[in-house]
């Protein structure tokens, strides 16, 4: 009877969260059609759980303030939205009769202690040495009245899946999900509500703070609600492979913090391995509310500019549709409003048709370029560059990042350092032909890249096209923007 009882409020609570969705099947809304702008995009649609709980039928207009000025109503995207297009989150068939630890068996590799965790609440523990191990169709606030901490164990090396699953942060929550392995991990269907401004704690979704180099990350299918202060996720390594796709976001830095970054501090003490295969963030909906008079970060930062020489072999940016908004007081509200990271270089690199709400962003993209103005002073002799790094700013000088000038030089790419401080202030080699510059100020280091493809990335303002410009050693200031 207690589980009966549990499961219905479980039921009943899950879309208690501040948007418009529907619960499907059942709810009285229907569900969006299949898949209703086709396959030209591999945009998720066509692999996606139809069953799934979660839509937003007001994702095109309830973002936008009064009087802004927007496309995005007529879904300018030629590809299906996800959240809006086609559902996310749990299927229908576990919603319906979520399985509550302690209650229900206990996912297999795993140990659950309902006292265990740092803050004395529930902990699950998953360890196993090389069995894969899966986590589905869990209630993780156990009927709303806390939340469970996921640990993923050190000793863990198989693949790990969470999916179909609800979670929401409440008070006195240490953590949700805390990886310590250097095992590949998957989030797939899941529900998060950090239920801003309930809970203002700086906590990540999912935290991972392995030292290993060669997992893999692939989140996808999910539903983040309710963002405030905190990120979604972070300390990220995912040194082969790393992959945000399909997944529906809204309220991101809805409170008078300066965070909310969805993707932060990637690939932190870096990946000893070589370039990390592919960095993939695609046909995500992120929907920002108006907000207090503070800005906040980038929407994908993937470093602290203390990364270690991290690099990609492949970048991918494409088809996310990304809405801000300015302040109550009518200040910029987003410092970055897709993209600032500190790599070395981002490889064959594509940013193709996202679409960008320029209204409440100071920059469209940042690539994370060492010095502007007078910080950096160097200067150049032959194939040598010899720079003094500006203070504070980081050690983002590495291998494969592009070196650039206003004036009196030929940008270039750094192939090895030969003398001085790591990753920052020294003697560096450069390609291209021998080049003389005077000790001067003015240079900026910046991420290399490959190959781009930067093509179709629409200002929602007015359909115009959005560039970047290359090199990446500048940022682009957001046009078009009342």
């Amino acid at each position: 009877m207690i589980k009966h009882l549990i499961r219905s409020l479980v039921f009943l609570s899950l879309f208690s969260t501040g948007v418009s969705a529907y619960l499907h099947p059942g709810s009285g809304a229907a569900p969006p059609a299949t898949c209703p702008f086709g396959s030209s995009f591999a945009d998720g649609c066509a692999a996606a759980d139809q069953t799934a709980t979660f839509t937003d039928p007001n994702a095109l207009t309830q973002f936008q303030q009064s009087g802004q000025i927007s496309i995005l109503p007529t879904h300018p995207q030629g590809f299906n939205i996800a959240g809006y297009d086609y559902p996310l989150g749990p299927s229908a068939a576990a919603a319906a009769a979520y399985k509550i630890l302690g209650v229900d068996p206990t996912p297999t590799g795993c140990s659950y202690n309902p006292t265990g965790n740092t803050a004395g609440g529930p902990l699950l523990s998953c360890s196993s040495s090389s069995a894969a191990f899966t986590i589905d169709g869990y209630d993780m606030t156990l009927g709303g009245t806390t939340c469970v901490v996921i640990s993923l164990g050190g000793t863990t090396t198989a693949l790990t899946t969470i999916k179909n699953s609800k979670f929401k942060l409440l008070p006195g929550c240490p953590a949700v999900i805390t990886k310590l392995s250097n095992a590949p991990i998957q989030l797939y269907n899941n529900i998060y509500d950090a239920n801003w401004p309930t809970v203002s704690a700086n906590i990540f979704f999912f935290n991972d703070t392995s030292s290993g180099t060669a997992d893999t990350v692939d989140i996808r299918y999910n539903v983040f609600l309710n963002v405030g202060y905190a990120r979604i996720f972070g300390g990220v390594r995912g040194c082969a492979s790393r992959s945000f796709r399909y997944n529906y976001l809204n309220t991101l830095n809805a409170g008078n913090l300066d965070h909310a970054e969805i993707d932060l501090y990637g690939g932190q003490g870096g990946c000893a391995g070589g370039p990390i295969a592919n960095v993939d963030w695609e046909f995500n909906f992120i929907g920002l509310y108006q907000t207090p008079n503070q800005a906040g970060d980038a929407v994908f930062y993937p470093s602290t500019g203390a990364l270690n020489g991290i690099s990609s072999a492949n970048t991918s940016i494409i088809g996310n549709t990304i809405i801000t908004n300015k302040s109550t007081t009518g200040a910029t509200q987003w410092g970055h409003g897709i993209w600032t990271g500190g790599w070395a270089n981002l490889g064959n690199l594509t940013v193709t048709d996202n679409y960008l709400d320029f209204t409440g962003t100071g920059i469209c993209w940042d690539n994370g370029r060492v010095g502007q103005g007078t910080q950096n002073t160097a200067s150049a002799s032959g194939n040598t560059l010899t720079l003094t790094v500006g203070a504070a700013l980081g050690n983002r000088v590495m291998v494969g990042s592009i070196i650039t000038k206003p004036t009196g030089f030929t940008d270039a790419t750094i192939t090895a350092q030969t003398g001085g401080t790591s990753l920052g202030s020294g003697t560096y080699t450069f390609d291209g032909p021998p080049q003389t510059v005077a000790s001067s100020t003015g240079w900026v280091i910046a991420p290399g890249y490959t190959n781009p493809t930067i093509a179709r990335n629409v200002s929602l303002y007015d359909g115009s096209t959005a560039t970047f410009p290359l090199p990446a050693g500048d940022s682009a200031v957001c046009a078009k923007s009342p």
